[in-house]
C-alpha cells in the first residue's frame, strides 16, 4: 500500500496570543547613547475628551537627560523584509516643564504618545493592569510564568525594531501589602536595556500586566592585593520589577495632570 505524503503547515501565530500582544505593545527608547524599553497602554475617553495612549517605562529612562526629546521605535508593515522601522521623536519637555509624570516613590514614568498612523502596535488596555483583587485571587503570584518583551543591551531581533521575547517566573512572595512589596523579583536573564518593559502573565489567553522591570540583582565581590584592587559584579539572573498597583497610580497621576 502506498501512503501519500501530507505536508502539514505550522499554524500561523495569532495576533491576539499573549506573547504577541507583549511584542506589539512594546517599543524601544533611545537617546543616542543609552537605550531602554517601554510599553503602551490605551486609556478610555471620559467626559473630558477622546481615548488616549500613554507610554509606560522606568523613570530613570527619562531622568538625567538633557535632550528635550527621545526616539521611540515602532514597526510598520512594508518593505522587502515584511516590516519597516518607524522612529518617532517624543518630546520630553516643553521648555522647563516636564511632560512626563513620575511616581513619588517608585521608578515608573508615564507620558502621552501618539503612535505613527501605520505602526503595527496594540496597546494594553488599562484594565489589563493587575489590581489587588487579581493578586489576592492568585492570578499574580510566586511561581507564575511570565513574558517580558524587551531590548537587552539595545538588541533588536529584526532591523525593523522588534523586541526580544523573554520568559521567566515571578520569584517573590508575598506580593501584598504593596507597602511591604513595592518591588518584586522575576527569575529571568536580565540585562541593561530591559528597564521599562512590562511583566506579562497569560491569564487564560488574556494579558495581565504584573509590573514594570526597573533593575537587576547582582553579587558584588571585591578583592585587594598590595598592587591591585578589583571589583566584580555577577548577575543573579533576577530582575527587579515595580508592583502593578504603583504602576496604576502613576497612570492615574498622568491622567489627573492631563485632563
Amino acid at each position: 500500500m502506498l501512503l501519500a505524503a501530507v505536508a502539514v503547515a505550522a499554524p500561523a501565530a495569532r495576533g491576539d496570543d499573549v506573547p504577541f500582544r507583549a511584542l506589539r505593545a512594546t517599543v524601544k527608547l533611545s537617546d543616542g547613547e543609552r537605550g531602554g524599553s517601554g510599553f503602551l497602554v490605551a486609556l478610555p475617553g471620559g467626559d473630558s475628551g477622546p481615548p488616549r495612549t500613554v507610554l509606560v517605562t522606568a523613570a530613570h529612562a527619562f531622568e538625567g537627560k538633557e535632550a528635550p526629546a527621545c526616539t521611540v521605535t515602532f514597526r510598520a508593515p512594508g518593505g522587502p523584509a515584511g516590516y519597516e522601522r518607524r522612529d518617532l521623536r517624543l518630546p520630553l519637555r516643553d521648555g522647563e516643564r516636564r511632560l512626563w509624570v513620575r511616581h513619588a516613590a517608585a521608578d515608573v514614568a508615564v507620558i502621552g504618545i501618539v503612535p505613527p498612523a501605520d505602526a503595527e502596535v496594540q496597546p494594553f488596555a488599562r484594565g489589563d493592569l493587575a489590581d489587588a483583587a487579581r493578586i489576592e485571587a492568585g492570578v499574580v503570584r510566586a511561581g507564575r510564568s511570565v513574558w517580558v518583551a524587551c531590548y537587552p543591551a539595545q538588541l533588536e531581533t529584526h532591523a525593523s525594531g522588534w523586541p526580544v521575547l523573554r520568559h521567566g517566573t515571578i520569584a517573590s512572595y508575598p506580593l501584598l501589602p504593596v507597602a511591604a512589596a513595592a518591588t518584586f523579583l522575576v527569575d529571568y536573564s536580565h540585562f541593561g536595556g530591559d528597564s521599562g518593559s512590562a511583566v506579562i502573565i497569560d491569564a487564560d489567553g488574556r494579558p495581565v500586566v504584573a509590573g514594570v522591570v526597573v533593575g537587576m540583582k547582582r553579587q558584588t565581590d571585591r578583592t585587594r592585593s598590595p598592587f591591585e584592587e578589583r571589583t566584580m559584579h555577577t548577575p543573579l539572573d533576577l530582575a527587579v520589577a515595580v508592583h502593578p498597583l504603583l504602576v496604576g497610580e502613576t497612570i492615574d497621576a498622568w491622567q489627573a495632570a492631563n485632563r
